[in-house]
């Protein structure tokens, strides 16, 4: 793991623009009177909340995020170090072959140099949450751990991945006992960092999979968590392990998927009395997150039955019925209220469009990010067509990309007054960007629409978007 780079707490929480100049003075005076660390300071005046120096501390150093369980613990590497010593400094060991040790402020010096003094360990920090700390030494004291389940090492590795917009991970056996990871994001394929995965492991986390066959790690960072689904695959060298890392929302009417709350009324409102609403994305993750919220949303809206086939997601939704998406057609016959469906191919939208019945609502999710994409492949029929919002996931910039002034051409028409460059900064050091942000067009039956071109710009003055990864949209 990248050794911690040696700035204070203070600055990098300035760069990230987490806190002010002032604000920062103002802690650290309430530093020097009352004690304590920096950070616990400007989490008690409100400048800062625990999360927002977690995220900073650990998208700067570039070191994973671990939220701490005590059955994550290994009881013989918590030997290491007594325990009235952890409770003091604020530290849990981790990985004693890695060094691993999950500290709150990992640009304390001081607290690292007495981990090593008094553990023999030579730490590699990953962040954690102070109250996690303190809540998992608390109860670990009142009582012995479990035995650790052994996914540690690849939890902390997908948590660095996660950090960095990855959207799947691959873990592959190599020759020689010897395990590679690499992560995929918008951008491209990267090696990912973190402690080495045990060869043994993976084995072992095969034989977890559930009755999908698939091992699912949850992995839980400080915005946000996310689940990796990660399909075992027999190989030459052992047991590779490969799949998407999606979110988890836990309350699905949350999930906006980065669209405008008045979309979402304009969209829904205009099947309110039935009809068919057409949701376009040629990225799946994104479109499995767009018809779920369509569901949570007419289903907490309207009620009835609200059927939702396909678009498997990791928590039920309340008032949808889940099913499989070869199961639409049969659905139909039995008349729901409401049914959200994936559709594969033209015959299958033929199929289920056909047996819909006057007053029934009905989504359906299809491949192509525009609208006239999606009306190219919309059969004839009784049931009329209400609206198609069509969306796209893009590569966003971090927060810093409102410091920047380089100007990229706008892709079409007079550009905006204002945008970000396409770079971003050492928060994003690996990829340049800091996750997803969404453009979409909405062109219903009746009233306005929002055009591609409209939200674009809106992404693009925003400094969430640079013009560069537009363009391909706007012209295509």
């Amino acid at each position: 793991m990248r050794p911690t780079e040696h700035r204070p707490l203070g600055e990098i929480l300035l760069r990230a623009r987490v806190i002010t100049p002032p604000q920062l003075e103002q802690a650290v005076a309430f530093q020097r009177q009352h004690g304590g660390r920096l950070g616990e300071a400007l989490v008690r005046l409100g400048f800062a909340t625990e999360d927002d120096v977690a995220w900073a501390l650990s998208a700067q150093l570039g070191l994973p995020y671990v939220h701490l369980r005590p059955d994550m613990l290994d009881p013989e590497v918590l030997r290491l170090l007594p325990a009235d010593e952890q409770r003091r400094l604020g530290v849990v060991p981790l990985l004693a072959g890695e060094g691993e040790v999950a500290v709150a402020d990992p640009t304390d010096r001081r607290v690292l140099a007495e981990v090593e003094r008094l553990s023999g360990l030579r730490p590699s920090p990953v962040v954690a949450l102070a109250s996690n700390i303190r809540e998992v030494l608390e109860a670990v004291g009142q009582a012995s751990p479990p035995p650790a389940d052994g996914d540690l090492p690849l939890r902390l590795v997908l948590s660095n991945a996660a950090l960095k917009g990855a959207t799947h991970v691959y873990v592959e056996p190599l020759a020689g006992r010897a395990v590679r990871v690499r992560y995929r994001t918008v951008v491209g394929v990267f090696p990912a960092e973190g402690p080495s995965v045990p060869w043994e492991s993976l084995a072992a986390l095969a034989g977890r999979a559930g009755a999908d066959g698939v091992v699912r790690l949850e992995v839980v960072l400080a915005d946000r968590a996310v689940e990796a689904a990660l399909h075992p695959v027999r190989t030459r060298w052992g047991v590779a392990l490969a799949g998407p890392l999606s979110p988890i929302v836990e309350e699905p009417l949350a999930d906006d998927a980065g669209l405008p709350e008045e979309l979402w009324q304009s969209a829904l409102g205009a099947v309110a009395h039935g009809g068919l609403l057409v949701v376009a994305c040629s990225d799946a993750r994104l479109r499995v997150r767009l018809m779920r919220s369509v569901a949570a949303r007419l289903a907490s809206r309207w009620g009835g039955v609200v059927v939702l086939a396909g678009a498997a997601g990791h928590r039920p939704l309340p008032g949808v019925v889940e099913s499989p998406a070869q199961d639409a057609a049969r659905w139909q016959r039995a008349r729901p209220d409401t049914l959200v469906a994936e559709v594969a191919t033209p015959e299958a939208l033929a199929c289920v469009a056909a047996a819909a019945w006057p007053g029934q609502k009905l989504v359906v999710g299809v491949a192509g990010h525009r609208a006239r994409h999606a009306r190219a492949v919309l059969p004839g029929g009784t049931l009329p067509l209400r609206g198609v919002l069509a969306a796209l996931p893009v590569p966003a910039l971090c927060r810093c990309a409102s410091g920047h002034h380089a100007r990229p051409p706008w892709p079409a028409g007079e550009g905006p007054t204002r945008w970000a460059s396409p770079k971003g900064c050492e928060a994003c050091r690996y990829t340049g960007f800091g996750g997803e942000a969404t453009v979409f067009e909405w062109e219903p039956a009746e009233g306005a629409g929002v055009p591609m071109e409209l939200s674009a710009r809106a992404l693009a003055e925003s400094f969430r978007v640079s013009p560069e990864h537009l363009t391909p949209l706007l012209e295509g």
